[in-house]
């Protein structure tokens, strides 16, 4: 009698999840642009029938009988394979999702690195006397050896503009 009730308190977190499942699915396989916002939830509201039924599912092969334990256990078995599934789908396609946008910002970012054009750096200039390198290094290094959106000719080239006289002969 006690079985049966675990079973009833069970039954419409199956039902859920069975539409859930459905939902995604539909989602999943659309052919035209999928909703990853959609995904998401779902997978979310999914994972938590999932943890639900984990509880309830232990609490019933508690309860089993020896003979009803085997087609018990497959039952929970199949409802978990098909969480399984499509929470690696979904998975998936979040993931596949993350990384184009990275992509896509990646490259917005290259693009707008490649056509901005820097001001001119008020950075005083090196004559090779030493009693003035440590500030003009220091005023360097702090604004263009570790600038990280430079590359290194954009580097070395500011460094070439800000050496004069002897010093800029030894480059």
């Amino acid at each position: 009698m006690y079985l049966e009730s675990w079973k009833k308190v069970r039954s419409p977190v199956r039902k859920a999840t069975t539409e859930y499942i459905k939902q995604l699915e539909q989602e999943v396989n659309k052919t035209e642009e999928r909703s990853i916002n959609l995904i998401d939830k779902l997978l979310v509201k999914l994972l938590d029938k999932d943890s639900q039924l984990k509880k309830l599912d232990s609490d019933i092969l508690n309860l089993c009988k020896a003979q009803d334990l085997t087609n018990e256990v497959k039952r929970q078995k199949e409802y978990r394979d098909q969480i399984i599934t499509w929470k690696m789908r979904a998975e998936k396609i979040l993931r596949e999702n993350e990384s184009e946008t990275l992509i896509d910002r990646n490259v917005n970012r290259n693009t707008q690195q490649c056509s901005v054009k820097l001001p001119r750096l008020q950075i005083p200039q090196y004559d090779g006397y030493i009693l003035n390198f440590n500030d003009f290094y220091s005023q360097f290094e702090a604004a263009i050896h570790k600038n990280s959106n430079l590359s290194d000719v954009e580097k070395f080239n500011y460094l070439k503009s800000y050496l004069i006289n002897d010093v800029e002969i030894a480059i």
